[in-house]
């Protein structure tokens, strides 16, 4: 009874702190203004942003020096959550009424946006197969190795636990040793010095879910929690696909072809690579989240850029965001794919940008859209939040050098 009662608690901890704030933003406040999501990007973007809200919001606990508990998590997760709910509470009330009174809902009163990406039968049976096969084969592999087999997950955890217990945002400094060679060879104790290969982002999530499942950091949910994420970045890359197919292909069905081919290989075929199980059951906890983070800002990229929406361009910034606060290497490779696809485009601008003025009037759009409100509010947020509340551990003096 007690383990069934751990896995509800880690169950509610994960949709409570990771998919609800985000979804319940995202349709009470930027649904309007958002283009048409597919279900899989509403989950996608759904888990990022509730994931920028919780890391933030600790951090910002921490820097008021109000001590991170179970009570303090759970009373930022209901305020964030009550702004959303009170402005979706009359659309929840209507949609109440009709269900017990069962009204059928009038089609003029309904929602206009429907899903972009409708499969047939055929290729819903295709999609849940290989999910469900690539789910067996992760777990086959996890059966035996669920709790930590290498010494990442330890350290951590190690920092997590600190979290957890300390109720604030650790300092990631270490003592090293020195030896001295004079008349006699002696060792001694250096001052404490910043680390900078442990990031912020990376202990928080599990910190949160700890203290609100009152779960044991030596147990199967830390590797159940990158197992997530491991999925989930399996869809993105599949979602990423099919934009950029959509786009390329001559039709929907190819796009969604080549979305199941990529779904293939990210998924089961991938998942056969010793590798690339080991991250899960090792706690590579920095990569697995860069992983997911890099598909789902590109994704919010492309698409943000490729139907001028100012309002997804800025949860793009938001999310590139929460990757500069999880993993430093992630980053990196984000910012290396951004300055390989501008130097692309400055390239086309070049070679046919005094025949057709298109490629310059692209530009303009697209600048005009980062100067839009949504987008300058975020970026300022992210600004103030590096300067004032948090600043992460590489971008400090001696990591710099």
């Amino acid at each position: 009874m007690s383990l069934l009662f751990d896995q509800l608690n880690f169950l509610s901890a994960l949709v409570g702190l990771f998919f609800l704030p985000g979804t319940l933003f995202l349709h009470a406040f930027l649904r309007k203004k958002l283009p048409t999501l597919s279900l899989f990007e509403n989950a996608l973007f759904s888990f990022v942003f509730s994931l920028s809200l919780l890391d933030f919001g600790m951090l910002i606990l921490s820097r008021l020096h109000i001590p991170i508990t179970a009570l303090s998590i759970i009373g930022f997760e209901s305020l964030v959550a009550l702004f959303p709910l009170s402005v979706l509470f009359p659309t929840l009330r209507k949609l109440a009424f009709q269900f017990v009174h069962r009204k059928r809902i009038d089609p003029s009163t309904a929602s206009t946006k429907t899903p972009s990406l409708s499969f047939s039968r055929k290729e819903g049976w295709l999609f849940a197969g290989i999910i469900v096969l690539t789910l067996f084969i992760k777990s086959v592999y996890l059966w035996n190795t669920i709790l930590p087999t290498s010494t990442d997950l330890g350290h951590h955890m190690f920092w997590a636990k600190k979290i957890a217990q300390t109720g604030s945002v650790p300092s990631y400094e270490k003592i090293g040793i020195e030896t001295e060679e004079t008349e006699h060879v002696r060792d001694t104790l250096t001052a404490p010095q910043p680390i900078d290969d442990f990031i912020v982002g990376e202990h928080l999530p599990f910190a949160a879910v700890a203290l609100v499942a009152r779960l044991d950091f030596v147990s199967a949910f830390p590797s159940l929690m990158l197992l997530l994420v491991n999925i989930l970045t399996i869809l993105a890359l599949s979602i990423l696909a099919y934009r950029l197919f959509e786009d390329t292909l001559p039709s929907k069905a190819l796009a969604r072809r080549g979305m199941m081919a990529v779904l293939l290989f990210a998924g089961p075929l991938w998942a056969l690579s010793s590798p690339e199980a080991k991250y899960v059951s090792g706690g590579v906890v920095g990569n697995l989240f860069g992983n997911l983070l890099i598909p789902v800002i590109l994704l919010a990229f492309f698409r943000a850029l490729r139907e001028k929406n100012a309002t997804l361009l800025g949860l793009a910034l938001l999310f590139t965001g929460t990757l500069a606060f999880t993993h430093h290497l992630s980053t990196f490779v984000f910012l290396f794919i951004a300055l390989f696809v501008v130097t692309l485009f400055l390239i086309r601008l070049l070679l046919v940008g005094n025949a057709n003025r298109e490629p310059l009037s692209e530009m303009r759009d697209w600048l005009r859209l980062f100067l839009a409100p949504f987008p300058l509010v975020v970026l300022f947020s992210l600004l103030a939040i590096t300067f004032v509340v948090y600043t992460p551990t590489y971008l400090h003096a001696s990591a710099i050098d």
